[in-house]
Protein backbone atom coordinates (compact mmCIF):
# COMPACT_ATOMS: atom_id res chain seq x y z
CA UNK A 1 0.00 0.00 0.00
CA UNK A 2 1.37 3.58 -0.73
CA UNK A 3 1.21 6.26 1.32
CA UNK A 4 -1.69 7.97 -0.15
CA UNK A 5 -3.21 4.96 -0.17
CA UNK A 6 -2.77 5.06 3.68
CA UNK A 7 -3.86 8.61 3.75
CA UNK A 8 -6.78 8.37 1.70
CA UNK A 9 -7.94 5.08 3.78
CA UNK A 10 -8.02 7.14 7.16
CA UNK A 11 -9.59 10.23 5.57
CA UNK A 12 -12.50 7.62 4.35
CA UNK A 13 -12.72 6.22 7.34
CA UNK A 14 -13.29 9.41 9.39
CA UNK A 15 -9.97 10.11 11.44
CA UNK A 16 -8.42 13.18 11.21
CA UNK A 17 -5.66 13.30 8.89
CA UNK A 18 -3.19 16.54 7.65
CA UNK A 19 -4.87 18.99 4.85
CA UNK A 20 -2.51 17.74 2.06
CA UNK A 21 -2.81 17.42 -1.62
CA UNK A 22 -1.83 13.71 -3.31
CA UNK A 23 -0.07 14.86 -6.54
CA UNK A 24 1.04 11.82 -8.58
CA UNK A 25 3.93 11.94 -11.28
CA UNK A 26 2.35 14.04 -14.14
CA UNK A 27 0.54 16.50 -11.83
CA UNK A 28 1.72 19.81 -12.41
CA UNK A 29 0.09 21.48 -8.69
CA UNK A 30 -1.26 24.89 -8.97
CA UNK A 31 -0.22 27.69 -6.93
CA UNK A 32 -3.74 28.59 -5.67
CA UNK A 33 -3.80 24.65 -4.91
CA UNK A 34 -0.78 25.16 -2.78
CA UNK A 35 -1.65 28.49 -1.36
CA UNK A 36 -4.96 26.45 -0.04
CA UNK A 37 -2.46 24.38 2.51
CA UNK A 38 -0.90 27.28 3.66
CA UNK A 39 2.39 29.27 4.20
CA UNK A 40 4.24 26.62 5.28
CA UNK A 41 4.27 23.00 3.23
CA UNK A 42 5.27 19.85 4.16
CA UNK A 43 6.10 17.27 1.05
CA UNK A 44 6.27 13.53 1.06
CA UNK A 45 7.52 11.96 -1.78
CA UNK A 46 7.32 8.20 -2.42
CA UNK A 47 7.94 5.61 -5.41
CA UNK A 48 5.61 2.71 -5.91
CA UNK A 49 8.48 0.31 -4.99
CA UNK A 50 10.09 2.16 -1.97
CA UNK A 51 7.95 3.05 1.20
CA UNK A 52 10.62 3.89 2.89
CA UNK A 53 13.41 6.03 3.34
CA UNK A 54 12.05 8.44 1.05
CA UNK A 55 12.60 12.22 1.11
CA UNK A 56 10.80 14.56 3.56
CA UNK A 57 10.54 18.78 3.00
CA UNK A 58 9.25 20.99 5.65
CA UNK A 59 8.39 24.05 6.13
CA UNK A 60 8.59 25.24 1.89
CA UNK A 61 6.55 28.14 0.79
CA UNK A 62 4.18 27.41 -1.89
CA UNK A 63 5.94 29.29 -4.65
CA UNK A 64 8.91 27.31 -3.57
CA UNK A 65 7.18 23.60 -3.66
CA UNK A 66 5.57 24.05 -7.05
CA UNK A 67 9.03 23.65 -8.58
CA UNK A 68 10.13 21.06 -6.37
CA UNK A 69 7.39 18.96 -6.84
CA UNK A 70 7.66 19.10 -10.55
CA UNK A 71 11.46 18.28 -10.10
CA UNK A 72 10.69 15.24 -7.38
CA UNK A 73 8.40 13.91 -10.24
CA UNK A 74 11.18 13.73 -13.17
CA UNK A 75 12.90 11.82 -10.56
CA UNK A 76 10.34 9.19 -10.55
CA UNK A 77 8.74 10.14 -6.91
CA UNK A 78 4.90 10.89 -6.60
CA UNK A 79 4.42 13.41 -3.75
CA UNK A 80 1.94 14.49 -1.08
CA UNK A 81 1.77 18.03 -0.29
CA UNK A 82 0.46 19.22 3.12
CA UNK A 83 -0.24 21.85 5.65
CA UNK A 84 2.27 22.24 8.06
CA UNK A 85 2.15 21.49 11.62
CA UNK A 86 4.27 23.18 13.58
CA UNK A 87 6.42 21.41 15.58
CA UNK A 88 5.66 23.25 19.07
CA UNK A 89 2.37 22.22 18.49
CA UNK A 90 3.50 18.46 19.35
CA UNK A 91 2.90 16.94 22.17
CA UNK A 92 4.29 13.67 21.48
CA UNK A 93 5.05 12.19 18.28
CA UNK A 94 4.72 7.86 18.19
CA UNK A 95 4.82 4.98 15.78
CA UNK A 96 2.41 2.79 17.30
CA UNK A 97 2.65 -1.04 16.45
CA UNK A 98 -0.92 -2.16 17.16
CA UNK A 99 -2.61 -5.63 17.00
CA UNK A 100 -6.02 -6.53 17.02
CA UNK A 101 -5.81 -7.24 20.36
CA UNK A 102 -5.17 -4.14 21.76
CA UNK A 103 -1.69 -5.33 22.69
CA UNK A 104 1.67 -3.51 20.75
CA UNK A 105 4.57 -1.54 21.19
CA UNK A 106 5.05 2.46 20.80
CA UNK A 107 8.24 4.35 20.16
CA UNK A 108 7.66 7.69 21.30
CA UNK A 109 9.23 11.24 20.74
CA UNK A 110 8.02 13.94 23.20
CA UNK A 111 7.81 17.84 23.19
CA UNK A 112 8.30 19.92 19.70
CA UNK A 113 8.59 17.14 16.90
CA UNK A 114 7.99 16.20 13.60
CA UNK A 115 6.35 12.98 13.57
CA UNK A 116 9.42 12.10 11.03
CA UNK A 117 11.40 12.76 13.83
CA UNK A 118 10.30 9.27 15.98
CA UNK A 119 12.40 7.44 13.32
CA UNK A 120 15.75 9.51 13.54
CA UNK A 121 15.53 10.64 16.92
CA UNK A 122 18.00 10.27 19.66
CA UNK A 123 15.03 10.93 22.88
CA UNK A 124 13.30 8.62 22.02
CA UNK A 125 11.47 6.02 24.23
CA UNK A 126 10.02 2.96 24.08
CA UNK A 127 6.85 1.41 25.88
CA UNK A 128 5.26 -1.94 25.37
CA UNK A 129 2.12 -3.47 26.55
CA UNK A 130 -0.31 -6.16 26.78
CA UNK A 131 -3.06 -4.85 28.28
CA UNK A 132 -3.85 -0.99 27.82
CA UNK A 133 -3.93 -0.71 31.88
CA UNK A 134 0.06 -1.50 31.92
CA UNK A 135 0.14 2.06 29.94
CA UNK A 136 1.02 4.51 32.43
CA UNK A 137 1.18 7.80 29.81
CA UNK A 138 -2.43 9.78 29.60
CA UNK A 139 -1.08 10.92 26.08
CA UNK A 140 -0.33 8.04 24.43
CA UNK A 141 -3.72 6.19 26.01
CA UNK A 142 -5.59 9.06 24.16
CA UNK A 143 -3.47 8.04 20.96
CA UNK A 144 -3.94 4.39 21.04
CA UNK A 145 -7.84 5.06 22.10
CA UNK A 146 -8.14 6.50 18.97
CA UNK A 147 -6.58 4.37 16.57
CA UNK A 148 -8.01 1.39 18.07
CA UNK A 149 -10.14 0.18 15.52
CA UNK A 150 -7.44 0.98 12.39
CA UNK A 151 -6.29 -3.03 12.83
CA UNK A 152 -9.98 -4.33 12.23
CA UNK A 153 -10.40 -1.77 9.36
CA UNK A 154 -7.42 -2.39 7.61
CA UNK A 155 -8.28 -6.32 7.53
CA UNK A 156 -7.83 -7.80 11.32
CA UNK A 157 -4.13 -7.48 11.05
CA UNK A 158 -1.49 -5.98 13.18
CA UNK A 159 -0.17 -2.33 11.81
CA UNK A 160 2.06 1.01 12.41
CA UNK A 161 0.51 4.11 12.72
CA UNK A 162 2.30 7.10 12.76
CA UNK A 163 0.06 9.59 14.75
CA UNK A 164 0.75 12.54 16.61
CA UNK A 165 -0.93 14.50 20.04
CA UNK A 166 -1.23 18.41 19.32
CA UNK A 167 -1.50 21.51 21.89
CA UNK A 168 -3.94 22.87 18.99
CA UNK A 169 -6.60 21.23 16.82
CA UNK A 170 -5.33 20.64 12.72
CA UNK A 171 -6.14 18.50 10.25
CA UNK A 172 -9.02 17.93 7.85
CA UNK A 173 -11.20 17.20 11.25
CA UNK A 174 -9.75 20.20 13.22
CA UNK A 175 -8.93 17.99 16.47
CA UNK A 176 -5.87 17.09 18.24
CA UNK A 177 -4.55 13.84 17.02
CA UNK A 178 -2.95 13.53 13.42
CA UNK A 179 -2.29 10.37 12.04
CA UNK A 180 -0.07 10.37 9.33
CA UNK A 181 -0.25 7.08 7.93
CA UNK A 182 -0.26 3.43 8.46
CA UNK A 183 1.38 0.51 6.77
Amino acid sequence: MTKIESLNNLKRWEYNVPLYLTLPIGTKPSLIELRKLGDAIGIRTYKDSQQIATPFFKNLAPKDARPLICDLHTQGYHCIAAKLIPPEWTIISVELELHPDLSGRATIVRGPSWCKDVEVSANTESVNWSYLSQIQSDDLREIISYCKDIPLLAGNRSIIIEASLLRYLAGYKRETIVLWEYR
